[in-house]
This record gives C-alpha cells, sequence and structure tokens, in this order.
C-alpha cells in the first residue's frame, strides 16, 4: 500500500504542479480538479474556489510525499491522515484516503476550521465485473404459478382404457396453483424449495353427458339420457390449501474468491437462473372445497348447473412432486399417493398432474 501511495502521489506532484502552472494564465470553471491515472484510478482535489486553489502554490507536495510516506504503513481503508506544519500556524492538510472498490468516485471528508484544507482522494474503479453479484442471501422468494392439466389412474391405467364414465379429458382438465415460494441454499448446489399456496383440480369428464350423483353409499357416475338435453360441458372441481418442500439440485450458485490490493480476499455469492436445476420433493394439502359443474341447452336455451357438495372426497391428499428447469423455464410433476375419494366411497382413483410453473 506504500508504494501505491507513494506512486499516485508522486504523480499528482507532476501533474498538478502543471495544472496549477496553468490555472495562472486560465480560467478555472470549477472547484474540483479530477487527474486520471491508468485506466481504472483517479485523484480527486476538491477546493472551495479558484482563490484557495491558487493558495495551493505555497504547500510543498514534495513534503507531503515525505510526511504521507511515514504514516503509510499505519494507514487503513477509509481512514483520515492529519499532517500539520510544524509550527502548526502555517497550514493544516488532511489526506483522505479510501480505496472503494465499488464507487468510481469515494466520499471525501472534509474540514470548516480551515479554508485552505483541501482533500486529496484516491479512488480504485471496481475492477472485477462481478461485483454487481456480491449483494447476497441464501433465501429468496417468488411468487409462483403452476398450470397444467389433471388425470387419474386407477390400478395404474387410465380409466379410459376400460371406457369408464368418469374418464376425463386429457385436454382441458386443468390444474391451476398460485402460491408463495421460499428456496434456501444449504451447501453448494443443494437447495430447499419450501412453500404454501391454493390450488385447483379440475377433472373435465370425456363424456359431456357424465353426471355425479352421491349417494348414502358413496359416488355414482352416470349418463344423462334426456334427449331433450344437449350436453356441452361436466367437471368435477376441488379447491386445496398445500404446503411442499422439494430438495433441490440447483447448479445456478455461483461463488468467486477475490483478493484486494491490501491482501485480504473476499468471497463474492450469486445466483443465476441459466442454470440446470433438478428437484424432488412432497406437498400435502388440505381441502377447501368442491363442486360439479355441468353446461347444457335445453330447446336453444343454455343453462348451467353447479353443485357444491363434497362428493366424498378426500379432506387430505398427499404425494409427491418433481421439478426440473434450465434457464427461465421450469416444469413440473406430481402424483397423489392417495385416492381421491374416500375408502370404498368412489372409484379407487390417484389424481397427478404436469405443467409449467411461471
Amino acid at each position: 500500500m506504500k508504494t501505491i501511495i507513494a506512486t499516485l502521489l508522486g504523480t499528482l506532484m507532476y501533474l498538478g504542479t502543471s495544472t496549477l502552472a496553468f490555472a495562472q494564465t486560465e480560467p478555472l470553471l470549477q472547484d474540483t480538479l479530477t487527474i486520471e491515472i491508468g485506466a481504472d484510478k483517479k485523484v480527486i482535489i476538491l477546493v472551495k474556489d479558484k482563490q484557495a486553489l491558487k493558495s495551493l502554490q505555497q504547500y510543498d507536495l514534495n513534503k507531503m510525499v515525505r510526511d504521507l510516506n511515514e504514516k503509510a504503513d499505519t494507514v487503513n481503508h477509509n481512514q483520515t491522515i492529519v499532517i500539520t506544519d510544524q509550527d502548526g500556524t502555517r497550514y493544516r492538510i488532511a489526506y483522505s484516503i479510501e480505496i472503494n472498490e465499488d464507487a468510481d468516485v469515494a466520499e471525501t471528508e472534509e474540514d470548516d476550521d480551515d479554508d485552505d484544507n483541501f482533500n486529496i482522494n484516491f479512488s480504485n474503479k471496481g475492477k472485477n465485473k462481478e461485483h454487481k453479484h456480491k449483494s447476497y442471501s441464501r433465501t429468496r422468494s417468488s411468487f409462483l404459478i403452476d398450470l397444467g392439466v389433471n388425470n387419474f389412474l386407477e390400478d395404474g391405467k387410465f380409466p379410459q382404457e376400460d371406457d369408464a364414465q368418469y374418464a376425463v379429458k386429457p385436454w382441458g382438465s386443468w390444474y391451476v396453483g398460485l402460491g408463495q415460494s421460499f428456496t434456501t441454499q444449504i451447501a453448494g448446489p443443494l437447495a430447499l424449495q419450501w412453500g404454501a399456496g391454493v390450488n385447483w383440480y379440475n377433472f373435465k369428464f370425456e363424456d359431456q353427458r357424465t353426471r355425479l350423483n352421491k349417494t348414502e353409499q358413496g359416488v355414482a357416475f352416470t349418463q344423462d339420457l334426456n334427449s331433450e338435453v344437449y350436453s356441452q360441458k361436466s367437471k368435477l372441481t376441488a379447491s386445496y390449501i398445500t404446503l411442499q418442500a422439494v430438495p433441490m439440485l440447483d447448479f445456478g450458485y455461483r461463488r468467486k474468491t477475490e483478493v484486494k490490493e491490501d491482501g485480504s480476499t473476499a468471497v463474492n455469492r450469486w445466483h443465476t437462473s441459466k442454470a440446470f436445476r433438478i428437484g424432488l420433493g412432497g406437498y400435502a394439502s388440505y381441502r377447501l372445497g368442491s363442486y360439479t359443474k355441468y353446461k347444457f341447452e335445453i330447446e336453444g336455451d343454455e343453462k348451467k348447473d353447479r353443485n357444491r357438495d363434497n362428493y366424498y372426497l378426500n379432506n387430505w391428499r398427499y404425494g409427491v412432486r418433481a421439478q426440473v428447469g434450465y434457464k427461465g423455464i421450469d416444469l413440473f410433476a406430481q402424483y397423489d399417493l392417495n385416492e381421491l375419494f374416500i375408502e370404498n366411497r368412489g372409484p379407487q382413483l390417484n389424481a397427478f398432474s404436469f405443467g409449467i410453473m411461471l
């Protein structure tokens, strides 16, 4: 550090003397003198007015360099060195030396007690382009939207294979989820994504004439055979509040060790979404409500029939969830380990969903 300060002040002495000589013949339009040394360093001299700038000629810059070098070994970053002439009356100069790696120009300290005081401020422009990533938190949050489709399996098969009345359309049975998600880095690429939200199962039956009836024995799926009714839509909807936790391998975490000019080191950490990530975890949900909705026409008159009931749906659902992503695209898939309906009150169906995360 002593060598750096001596070099900068030596350059200042040479350039400053030339500048002050030029200032005697040419008017100065500002009170700040900036001397650029190389591509990444500046020396800034702040004075109150042009008269104060002219008065700098009476100071011995060589003596300033010698005095500063005597104290340079004890100088820390952001420390001010005050050098006073031997008689204590001629001048009092404060050197405010800051090596600031994040700013183009560091702040200077001013002393209002002496009009002739001035500040010399050394700044070091950020050499490392990754400094913008220094702000880092192990936990980050985001609002996620899941958009996908639903279906279910019965004994490992789709109900369509047996031409079951409760078979659903592969396209149109939408899954929607809204929630607050948090991702906490544990170590290296290992992270945990966790959060809570609300989601909806929409099972749009393949046969628009399908009707879901609740009886004392359980639910019954029937077909509306009324020839005067033209069915357009038949579906079952259930909403849930959900907690989920998905351990992830996220290769977007970055780490770089920087060696500063004083020999100390700093570790910069940041996260980028432009990397591959994959995870497998689980979820648990509680049913908030459910209903059936039928849309049909009778003699050209369009009607909608909406009935709210529990339809012997399980209040709890739980399962496994997988996620995979790269750059700005994330996909999810989840499978309920428990059945959609209460045991012996409906068909043995395990629901699943897959889609995209926004």
